[in-house]
């Protein structure tokens, strides 16, 4: 009996460290998709980015000024919902209509709003002759048709394995998912001091489950920047996800210290321990 309770109790374990990489893999991958990968790789291949803005250019941005705004993190949320309705879009069966109009129009207000802000962070002169340029640009009806071409083409080329894997990535991020495992969590680590038996023995369960998936999560993080370095070229900084797995080792650890010190100074187990 002692046996298969020591191996439930390992395999609690092991679900508990999987459950908490799988919660930092939903909180952080979207932010990842985002900040990094797109917005760098956008960064790379604009091509309305120019490196000489004059008051003749429908370029309302350079290298530098596009850095900047990319940085802010309103700007973010805005590609960030443009993305997830361009995958909802791909992912499903039905065509859906895309509001790239929004996103065009949330732009060239961020734009007018913040442009002396962007104009002393870059040294660049942004006049409203090039924002009104740009906003033409971005209203051309040409581009908006290309565009929509070219998401149609894409899914009505793609393959059962790249549209499930959009509808996998779209139920790892979703909140309901992020729910469903913190809920499990709780359950799991109920079970494991039910079945221990103990007021406070279950915390040291705790803290290895949160140092062994923080150095997995940082060891994840390594390989996804080798991993997208390697394929696309571009060199990406996880940063959110190697802070959020080395947190988890420092508070792992720090948990253990603390269960230790219950353990030799203030827990009589004879008293405490549930019979």
């Amino acid at each position: 009996m002692k046996i298969i309770k020591k191996i439930i109790i390992a395999l609690l374990n092991i679900l508990l460290i999987d459950l908490i990489i799988i919660l930092v893999l939903n909180c952080t991958i979207k932010k990842l998709l985002v900040d990094e990968l797109l917005i760098e790789s956008f960064k790379q291949n604009n091509p309305l980015i120019s490196e000489n803005v004059t008051s003749n250019s429908p370029f309302i941005i350079n290298n530098k000024v596009l850095e900047k705004t990319l940085e802010d993190e309103e700007v973010k949320e805005m590609l960030s919902e443009f993305i997830d309705d361009v995958i909802s879009n791909i992912s499903k069966e039905e065509q859906d209509n895309i509001n790239i109009e929004e996103l065009e129009k949330k732009v060239i207000e961020y734009t007018k709003e913040h442009k002396k802000e962007l104009e002393e962070k870059t040294g660049v002169e942004i006049t409203d002759e090039m924002i009104n340029e740009a906003s033409k640009l971005l209203n051309d009806g040409d581009v908006k048709k290309s565009f929509e071409q070219e998401i149609n083409n894409y899914k009505n080329n793609i393959t059962k394995e790249e549209k499930m894997a959009l509808k996998f990535y779209n139920f790892i991020i979703s909140k309901d998912l992020r729910t469903i495992i913190i809920i499990l969590i709780m359950v799991n680590i109920l079970l494991i001091a039910i079945l221990q038996k103990s007021i406070y023995k279950w915390i040291k369960n705790i803290s290895r489950a949160m140092y062994i998936s923080g150095l997995s999560i940082v060891i994840l993080g390594l390989a996804i920047k080798y991993l997208i370095s390697t394929l696309t070229l571009l060199v990406i900084n996880p940063k959110e996800i190697f802070i959020i797995g080395i947190s988890l080792i420092v508070f792992g650890l720090l948990i253990n210290i603390v269960y230790r010190i219950m353990e030799k100074y203030y827990i009589k187990e004879n008293k405490y321990d549930i019979s």
